[in-house]
């Protein structure tokens, strides 16, 4: 490894809800849209535009010891619907014409969410992973970060020597996957190689069964990492993301071992909990008309304790509007007193 390793900077963000409106250009430009040092400038402030891995990344890498970071392009924008396909052709081109003009790289960070869908193409962010491949070779390490919710494609998983993926949902954990992928790059260099087993099972769970503190996928993710050692460095097990209508939708288990057998060994084991668990994945959400009642009976009665009611599929944090009325509707008509509705994003 040189005393000094190069080390390029990308970054594509966008989870993409099928039913939502198309996320546009200027969507990705008003949200963040940085090449070159502009990146890192960014990246070095206290609030930066940024997705949070990118400062997290950096800061690492710091710590770490001598690297030249060589910033390329990141762009990213709110949950919403899929992205214009031309406008991500563009991107991914330029993205590919400045890692070339960047000259020879000895690693490539790639800051990912992975649930990202274009108007014509269900696994825009395997093109992204191949291109950075193809351009860099198959002997330079690229190690991606992505959010839980992410659905994974073979094409990212074949184009990586690791993806690293968010534990907490609430998203809390960010800049720690990043520096972990830091420290990965970094033992990538020092000669480390890594076997990876990788599994899609066939679940779409709701993503209100997707939360970490408690519940079938926090049980998951919190027996992944008690199984984390010298020999099985990192196992990332994403959610999926039901909203984007992908055939890459879907629980999955990746995992990184010293040799193939340890990889496959563990990734099995957890699929098979996920399986035998699926049941716990099933939700029973309540019914409109049950709401406006138990809402009405509550609006009545001075000390009844607080009722507080979810519309979970409008969920602007999943790419919804945040637009829809029929609660609103429901309350109206009832007449029911003492109620607020609000919008959070």
């Amino acid at each position: 490894m040189s005393n000094c390793p190069r080390v390029a900077i990308l970054g594509l963000h966008l989870e993409a809800n099928a039913f939502a409106p198309v996320s546009t250009e200027a969507d990705f430009r008003a949200s963040c849209y940085l090449e070159g040092q502009a990146i890192l400038d960014e990246a070095a402030k206290p609030a930066p535009m940024t997705p949070a891995e990118i400062p997290g990344f950096v800061e690492e890498m710091n710590a770490g010891g001598d690297w030249e970071p060589v910033p390329i392009l990141v762009t990213g924008v709110e949950p919403g619907g899929p992205a214009d396909h031309a406008f991500f052709e563009r991107t991914l081109a330029r993205m590919a014409e400045l890692l070339r003009a960047a000259g020879p790289v000895d690693a490539v960070y790639l800051s990912n969410h992975g649930a990202m869908t274009t108007t014509e193409s269900t696994d825009p962010d395997g093109a992204y992973y191949a291109m950075a491949r193809e351009i860099v070779g198959p002997d330079v390490p690229v190690v991606s970060t992505i959010d839980l919710h992410a659905n994974l494609s073979d094409r990212m998983v074949e184009a990586t020597n690791a993806i690293i993926a968010y534990r907490t949902n609430p998203h809390v954990d960010q800049r720690e996957r990043a520096a972990e992928a830091a420290r990965v790059i970094r033992k990538l260099l020092d000669g480390e190689r890594l076997a990876k087993c990788f599994i899609r099972m066939p679940i779409v769970a709701p993503s209100v069964r997707l939360l970490t503190a408690a519940g079938p996928y926090a049980d998951l993710i919190t027996f992944g990492q008690t199984q984390i050692s010298d020999d099985l460095p990192i196992v990332s097990i994403v959610g999926g993301f039901a909203w984007s209508d992908t055939p890459e939708n879907g629980l999955a288990i990746l995992t990184y071992g010293r040799t193939s057998a340890i990889a496959e060994g563990l990734a099995q084991d957890i699929a098979q909990r996920a399986w035998m668990d699926r049941s716990r994945y099933q939700v029973s959400l309540t019914p409109l008309d049950e709401v406006v009642a138990m809402a009405k009976v509550a609006g009545a009665d001075m000390q009844a304790r607080p009722l507080c009611f979810a519309d979970v599929a409008d969920n602007p944090g999943g790419g919804g509007r945040g637009n829809t009325t029929d609660l609103l509707k429901g309350l109206l008509a009832a007449k029911v007193d003492r109620a607020l509705l609000g919008l959070f994003v």
